[in-house]
């Protein structure tokens, strides 16, 4: 039988194979075979970005907001920038080992941040550095040969339980950057007039800090913790070193529990308990000195029966959340779905049993459906709101990955 389609279904219930490669409302990079790849917004053939030897393979690649400045790391340990505009190549100047996950870069594209794997940078640290330790520096790329900036020490704590060196993350404004090691979680100014070095902001004692995000203001930092009372959602302030634990969040091993960050700073919540299939989402404001605020909240305080996954805001009012389904209940359909803080919530498109996350552009047009059904995620759909169009991309984007979404075009001026 036919099901009864949920009202307001913005997205059509057949899914249609990908013919070609369309136009779409912004880029989309990936990675395939080494190589970074644009889908260009007017369609037609992919674009291959870099890199253009055959020799060099690419295997993490960091872009700036305009879209203009790439520096990625390949299978030879280098790090090289490349200006998309002019098509100039370099090889930036590193010291010690290079990892791909383990470099970073400002939005305006003149600093780039690296942990120096194994590199001890004086003889008067002792012990000196293991490979599985690093040295983060800053490098102005607007002057490579100048002296790069010392920014602290990762110190590794494995051996004994403890944490691993980690990071290093740039707050989204480009003004300082935070590290994980043994000691705890560590804070670094990058402005000039603050050369002074990392800063301890919050001891380890006998938690497991996990980084997830930078508040789109660099003010707080969400942190995941694992210690004896459980798993949680942290918050920290970045000046204070303050924490604050979000609500619900503290749910033991039966439950998950994710936030995202809206651009206006905005902190939209998920949990989902999973034996009982449900769940509950909650949006919340966060200030400096008070408790975390519960603004709106959809799930089992109210009735509905969500089980909510893959959080992504985009813009200052909504957010996309995956709904698993369930087994004793008949409402909503599993699926995509928009939660708007009026409090409605729009079906977007039907995906049974969803696994996985979604990527949206910026301003909402359109989304790509990663699944989680092997070690790595892959796309599997892609849809556009704006045309109505769903697509099938396992073929055209299989092998693909480190997928994101450039920026819409802007209009003309008038």
């Amino acid at each position: 039988p036919t099901p009864t389609l949920p009202p307001g279904l913005i997205l059509p219930p057949v899914i249609a194979e990908l013919q070609g490669w369309p136009p779409l409302p912004a880029p989309l990079y990936f990675v395939r075979e080494g190589r970074l790849w644009r889908w260009p917004t007017s369609g037609g053939n992919l674009e291959q970005l870099a890199p253009h030897d055959d020799a060099e393979t690419l295997t993490r690649y960091a872009l700036t907001p305009d879209e203009r400045v790439l520096v990625y790391h390949n299978t030879a340990g280098q790090l090289r920038h490349l200006d998309l505009i002019t098509g100039e190549l370099h090889t930036i100047p590193t010291a010690g080992l290079l990892r791909p996950e383990s470099f970073a870069l400002t939005p305006d594209g003149q600093t780039l941040l690296y942990l120096a794997w194994g590199l001890t940078p004086d003889s008067a640290i002792t012990p000196p550095l293991t490979a599985a330790e690093g040295t983060l520096f800053a490098l102005d790329l607007t002057d490579p040969q100048r002296l790069q900036r010392l920014l602290g020490i990762c110190r590794s704590g494995e051996d004994a339980g403890g944490l691993p060196c980690a990071g290093p993350w740039l707050d989204p404004t480009g003004a300082r950057v935070a590290y994980l090691d043994r000691e705890g979680l560590w804070i670094a100014a990058l402005a000039a007039e603050e050369e002074s070095e990392a800063q301890l902001l919050l001891p380890a004692e006998a938690q497991r800090w996990h980084f997830e995000a930078w508040s789109p203001d660099g003010a707080w930092l969400l942190l995941r913790s694992e210690g004896a009372a459980g798993e949680m959602l942290q918050l920290v302030e970045s000046e204070s070193g303050n924490v604050t634990t979000l609500p619900h969040t503290q749910c033991g091993a039966t439950c998950h529990a994710m936030a995202r960050w809206g651009a206006d700073g905005t902190l939209w919540v998920g949990v989902e308990d999973v034996p009982q299939e449900r769940g509950l989402l909650y949006r919340a404001i966060v200030q400096a000195g008070a408790p975390v605020s519960i603004t709106q909240q959809l799930g089992s305080a109210s009735g509905d029966i969500v089980r909510p996954s893959a959080l992504a805001p985009f813009s200052e009012i909504a957010v996309t959340f995956l709904h698993r389904g369930c087994v004793a209940c008949t409402r909503p359909e599993a699926g995509l779905y928009l939660w708007r803080d009026d409090g409605g919530v729009v079906p977007v498109a039907l995906i049974p049993a969803p696994q996985g996350e979604t990527l949206w552009i910026a301003d909402g047009s359109g989304f790509l459906y990663l699944e989680h059904t092997g070690e790595a995620p892959h796309p599997a759909l892609l849809g556009l709101t704006a045309t109505g169009a769903l697509w099938d991309v396992r073929v055209a984007l299989q092998e693909t990955s480190q997928l994101q979404w450039g920026s819409p075009p802007q209009p003309p001026a008038p």
